[in-house]
């Protein structure tokens, strides 16, 4: 379980995946700006497609692909007038424009050899439907940035959520993974890393006198104790933890909110089947809650 969190050790190239039919191009808006915090080498990806063989036409194999490189071309000059708009430091932004209908499937692909996606955030959704942001947060091996509508202004600070109480291996480093990487954002924006843990805590739980929210905090926190210790023992980034038994869902948008955290960092697990489809996991959860930016690291 290494591959999207140690990626992001260094940041120096991003993909930015842009789509026509945005009208703010804050994906494309939000990369540049990390691109001119980090130096990073900016790469914006439109991916597009026109179902031409539908059309009542006479056009053979030669004339579609005219047609097509017609329309790649229109993309191409489209991307470089959104790219003449961003600020003087970020019009060095690299252009691409794949022909594909499967944005997901172009940007996993697309993403080989880049340290870092960001995408517009897409939060709404259907169980019929699992649109871009979901694919990807289960199949791109690369960490993935999804960047709220509305602009960075929440705040610097950056918030990491782990789950402490785990007994497997791999979720413990993904733990490390997800404090370091979380850090080193912080570091980018000049704001503090706050570590959040929430044990989970559920009414029927709490009802039925089967756990109680002091013995929880207690435990949480004995375990913070000793992340932080492992955290400065490693040359870690200095961090605020914070422990607070319930959803973690609901936990950690509620802590981003309160400390104006301009970034929240999670781990996926990647769910692939129908039963991910269904109940999804930690990024998918929290993605249509948050009002800011989603970091998504793993597997």
């Amino acid at each position: 379980m290494q591959d999207r969190a140690e990626t992001l050790a260094r940041i120096d190239r991003i993909l930015a995946v842009v789509d026509p039919r945005d009208a703010t191009q804050h994906a494309l808006r939000r990369a540049a700006e990390l691109g001119r915090r980090t130096g990073a080498v900016v790469t914006a990806l439109a991916a597009v497609h026109e179902d031409m063989p539908n059309l009542p036409l006479d056009l053979d194999a030669a004339a579609l692909a005219r047609v097509r490189e017609r329309i790649l071309s229109h993309y191409r000059h489209w991307l470089g007038r959104e790219r003449r708009r961003l600020p003087r430091r970020g019009r060095g932004v690299r252009i691409e424009v794949v022909w594909d209908k499967r944005v997901a499937e172009a940007v996993i692909r697309e993403s080989a050899g880049f340290d870092l996606v960001v995408k517009a955030a897409h939060r709404k959704r259907s169980w019929r439907h699992t649109p871009t942001d979901w694919q990807l947060i289960r199949g791109c091996r690369v960490p993935l940035w999804l960047a709220a509508a509305s602009p960075w202004r929440h705040g610097a600070d950056v918030l990491a959520a782990v789950d402490l109480g785990t007994r497997v291996l791999d979720k413990a480093r993904l733990n490390d993974a997800l404090i370091d990487v979380a850090g080193r954002v912080a570091q980018i924006t000049g704001g503090t890393l706050h570590v959040a843990y929430a044990p989970p805590l559920s009414r029927l739980l709490r009802d039925l006198g089967l756990a109680r929210a002091d013995r929880l905090r207690a435990g949480g926190e004995e375990l913070a104790r000793r992340c932080a210790g492992a955290l400065a023992a490693r040359g870690g980034p200095p961090a605020e933890f914070h422990v607070r038994p319930g959803p973690p869902d609901k936990v950690l948008v509620s802590l981003a909110a309160r400390y104006r955290c301009g970034l929240v960092v999670v781990g996926s697990i990647g769910r692939r089947a129908l039963a991910g489809a269904v109940v999804g996991n930690m990024a998918e959860r929290i993605l249509p809650m948050l009002g800011t930016d989603l970091l998504v690291l793993g597997p």
